[in-house]
């Protein structure tokens, strides 16, 4: 059934920020992993008008709409919040598509980062119109994968998009502003801090492991100049007696 509203049950999902080419900002250490094209998310048992391109990457799911104007919108799902994944197959005579149901905990964020106010539903629905079963199947492979796999516990995620930030209907404002920009250049720097401590924590245990081999290399010199010593004191006291 078709929503009157977007009604009040998407509260999982949140507004997320794209970068100059229009596509999902990633957190440092996120991987993009598979996207499918052509997908319609499902409000509880409502279908919504949000269609569009949906990313896995090794932390969250993102739906990216159509471009509208000069922007398009997109919003995230973070993959700790799925409990179990469902498949539904297409209905009668394969004329509705096939759909993943996504069984959900409680939002983490806070409702004023929600794409809509928090509800009791426990569940969002994903219909895949232009892969039909074939892009269900590879999508739905690869959020098992990821979700098994966990990489979400070793990356820092970005902050979320304020609903301020976003124009209507959820869409970027094609204008950041100067709170936006200042937002974008935070994110920035702190890439390029923890991308540069990674950097050197990797470059110090390189120099820890080469100062701890030629330490062992020292040590055996020592040892054989001491047993050289050793000898040839030995062959001097045999020669004087």
């Amino acid at each position: 059934r078709r929503a009157s509203t977007l009604g009040a049950k998407m509260d999982r999902w949140r507004w997320c920020m794209l970068d100059a080419q229009q596509r999902p900002q990633l957190a440092h250490g996120e991987e993009e992993v598979y996207t499918e094209a052509g997908v319609r998310l499902y409000n509880g048992e409502d279908v919504t008008d949000f269609e569009g391109d949906v990313m896995l990457t090794s932390v969250r799911m993102v739906w990216v709409g159509p471009a509208a104007g000069s922007a398009r919108r997109a919003m995230e799902l973070h993959l700790p919040l799925v409990l179990q994944v469902e498949m539904q197959a297409g209905g009668f005579l394969m004329m509705s598509s096939p759909k993943l149901l996504l069984r959900l905990k409680a939002a983490a964020h806070s409702a004023a980062e929600a794409v809509l106010p928090p509800a009791n539903t426990s569940h969002v629905k994903l219909s895949f119109r232009q892969g039909k079963q074939a892009g269900l199947d590879r999508f739905q492979s690869t959020l098992l994968h990821l979700l098994q796999e966990k990489k979400w516990e070793k990356v820092r995620p970005l902050p979320p998009l304020a609903a301020s930030a976003a124009g209507v209907g959820g869409a970027p404002r094609p204008a950041l502003g100067v709170l936006g920009i200042q937002r974008q250049q935070q994110q920035e720097m702190q890439q390029t801090d923890e991308a540069m401590r990674s950097a050197l924590d990797g470059d110090l245990k390189s120099l820890m492991g080469k100062a701890k081999d030629m330490v062992v290399l020292a040590e055996r010199f020592a040892a054989a100049a001491k047993k050289r010593e050793a000898k040839a004191q030995a062959a001097a006291a045999a020669a004087a007696a």
